[in-house]
């Protein structure tokens, strides 16, 4: 087994995520050990288990937050066959992975080079700024958290961890439930070792999500053209989506006023009347003609599966 990241930071992890046993931890020390018991070493110990293979560093930066939670889920949902109770299922599924991570500071392994890396690492900036936007954004108004079908994912998590699974129809007494809930059995288990509720659990997930996906269209990008601009372009053009141009685009609506049955003045100023910026509205109104909700930075501020 091999892994760009060394030894002493592999060590540093593992203890850092045991941390997340330790009800009685600080909060952010919870919150940080979770993250890193949870999201972080289940996809590591899978690219460990791949074998020796030259990956870019960045690779053990970004991809075990994309194979974690695909792989926790897997493993919980074994030991809950085996346990009957999701709290000891997901007691005991991240320890496997953690306990091969271990493994790997005592393996003997060929010491290899990385290979060079075909994203820049100022793609760190980035990740790390959109994650950044999404944790302000529900800081600054936690409402975000609850909104529109947050209240429904919200009932499913507590329904998993109060219940066990599969959930019942939150909203409907003793009724199956006909929504996939694997995400939300994921999430009963990220509360458990994090220590936070439900709706600031899918959050601080939303906020991850949007720290590994530049990296992912960057690398994606990089299979075709591998121009530092592009490498870098791409994802912030991913971010910002087609909404971006909105604001540069939105006087083009202007020239609505010169054709049609409606022309002139009168048409121009109904047009500007329409303009609400303090409000919900905004999306509306800024959104290039024919191109609606394709914001995909809201996307993350959105709790759902």
């Amino acid at each position: 087994m091999s892994t760009s990241i060394g030894k002493p930071v592999t060590a540093a992890l593992l203890c850092v995520g045991a941390l997340s046993f330790i009800a009685a931890a600080p909060a952010a020390v919870r919150i940080v050990a979770g993250i890193v018991w949870v999201l972080y070493l289940p996809g590591l110990a899978f690219l460990l288990a791949l074998g020796d293979r030259r990956r870019p560093s960045l690779d053990y930066v970004y991809l075990p937050f994309l194979f974690s939670p695909v792989i926790g889920a897997l493993l919980a949902l074994a030991c809950f066959l085996a346990t009957g109770s999701v709290d000891s299922a997901w007691t005991a599924a991240p320890v496997a992975p953690a306990i091969l991570v271990l493994a790997s500071l005592f393996a003997k392994r060929r010491e290899e080079p990385p290979r060079p890396s075909p994203v820049p690492r100022a793609i760190l900036v980035i990740s790390g700024a959109f994650a950044g936007i999404i944790v302000a954004a529900y800081l600054a108004n936690a409402f975000l958290l609850y909104r529109a079908d947050g209240w429904y994912h919200i009932a499913i998590a507590n329904e998993i961890a109060n219940r066990g699974i599969p959930p019942r129809e939150p909203g409907l007494a003793d009724e199956p439930i006909r929504y996939m809930w694997i995400y939300h059995f994921f999430i009963a288990g990220f509360r458990k070792f994090s220590g936070l509720p439900a709706a600031w659990a899918m959050g601080l997930f939303n906020a991850v999500n949007a720290f590994v996906f530049p990296y992912l269209v960057a690398r994606m990008t990089a299979l075709f053209r591998g121009e530092r601009r592009f490498v870098l372009g791409t994802p912030l053009f991913a971010v910002a989506s087609l909404s971006s141009a909105s604001w540069i685009l939105w006087p083009v609506t202007l020239g609505r006023a010169l054709f049609g049955e409606a022309s002139g003045p009168a048409e121009i100023a109904r047009i500007a009347g329409e303009i609400n910026i303090d409000g919900f509205q905004v999306m509306y109104f800024l959104t290039p003609f024919g191109l609606w909700m394709v914001n995909l930075a809201v996307k993350f501020c959105v709790i759902t599966a």
